[in-house]
């Protein structure tokens, strides 16, 4: 099917039509007398009237900036909607040039370009629904997050207090009663009392986990350097009797939420401190670099690692990639590491490999005070 077009001269007299040209004004509006060759077409754009398509006054001045040079071409999309079917039509004019580069005719093309206005109102109307879709779907994981944190919150405080009655009384009677037990009633007395330990230790990280997630976020700056000697010195108990090599680069001031930092690199250093005990010669070193997307701080072990098809597991709640009896632990940590990073707007990775160490990154972005600002605002909760 040809395109519509036509050929003006200087004083936009039609000098030459196809039979597309024809059929196109008389589908909208036209005739062959008002639209046909020897008409004048910037007349017939002046005086039109309904049902004429819009926007035939622009395509009038759009014509005379190119007859008189102002223009160097023109064009313009347009709807010419009928009672039966909506239609969109792309206007483009084109001059015709003499040696000296002036002007003498002007080429008109109409094209309809219904199909594809359509498939851009059809994709419009998807992505209006899908965006919509995501923003009832996030409102309603918001509310079941927080609704999931009471409910962790509330679970650890009302277990808190019976898991240590279960320990102290445990121990007690254990005490009382050892000169009339036997080996294999020690032993189960001990499985009771390892188990109660690592139940205590649960529900307090579950705590602190909950209250991680309703701490309101307060940005200030924050020396990543004072945070990460504060959260090694904690470490002081499980260091005792051991040879460990402790290196820190030059850490950045960043914004952030003092208190939740450093139980982020609590928590890291807590675990390559556990996950090395069995080097002779430990090895944790903490090291920084900037990159595009913020400063990357890493912290790294040479203890038991980790098997790398497994590191789908490592974030998880309650997921351990090693045994209970080679190391203790809750599978709480590196889960309240993540959330407190991305409510900081960075993330949280790992690398490693078994026998060879661990090496846990920590991304933390470069925000303005605005965009610190707004942050505070959206991750509460």
């Amino acid at each position: 099917m040809s395109t519509p077009t036509c050929i003006v001269d200087f004083a936009g007299t039609i000098v030459s039509v196809n039979t597309a040209w024809t059929a196109f004004m008389m589908r909208n509006g036209g005739d062959a007398v008002a639209c046909g060759v020897g008409a004048n077409y910037l007349a017939a754009c002046d005086q039109a009237t309904e049902p004429a398509p819009p926007g035939t006054l622009t395509m009038a001045q759009g014509l005379r900036g190119v007859l008189s040079g102002m223009l160097e071409h023109f064009r313009f999309e347009y709807p010419c909607h009928s009672p039966a079917e909506r239609r969109w039509y792309s206007a483009r004019v084109t001059p015709v040039m003499q040696e000296d580069r002036t002007p003498t005719h002007a080429v008109v093309v109409h094209e309809e370009i219904t199909a594809h206005c359509l498939a851009e109102e059809h994709q419009q109307r998807f992505t209006q629904e899908i965006d919509s879709a995501v923003q009832t779907r996030t409102q309603d994981l918001q509310v079941e997050n927080r609704e999931l944190n009471l409910f962790a919150s509330a679970i650890s405080h009302d277990l808190r207090a019976p898991v240590r009655h279960l320990t102290g009384f445990v121990g007690v009677l254990k005490r009382r009663r050892s000169a009339a037990l036997d080996e294999r009633d020690l032993a189960i007395f001990e499985q009771i009392e390892r188990a109660s330990v690592r139940l205590e230790q649960t529900v307090d990280q579950l705590l602190t986990f909950s209250r991680t997630m309703h701490h309101r976020i307060s940005f200030q700056e924050v020396a990543l350097t004072a945070v990460v000697e504060q959260a090694w010195e904690a470490q002081a108990p499980s260091l005792a009797g051991r040879t460990v090599q402790f290196r820190c680069a030059a850490l950045p001031i960043v914004r952030g939420a003092p208190t939740l930092l450093q139980q982020v690199f609590e928590n890291l250093l807590s675990n390559a401190v556990k996950y090395s005990r069995w080097q002779e010669a430990a090895q944790i070193e903490v090291g920084c670099v900037s990159t595009p997307e913020g400063w990357d701080i890493s912290v790294r072990d040479n203890g038991a690692g980790f098997d790398p098809a497994l590191i789908g597991k490592l974030f998880l709640a309650f997921s351990r990639l090693h045994r209970a009896e080679e190391f203790e632990g809750t599978g709480i940590g590196l889960l309240t590491v993540k959330r407190i990073i991305e409510r900081h707007g960075g993330q949280v990775w790992a690398t490693g490999a078994i026998g060879q160490g661990a090496q846990f990154h920590v991304l933390l972005p470069n925000l303005t005070a605005e965009e610190t600002a707004s942050a505070s605002t959206t991750s509460e909760g």
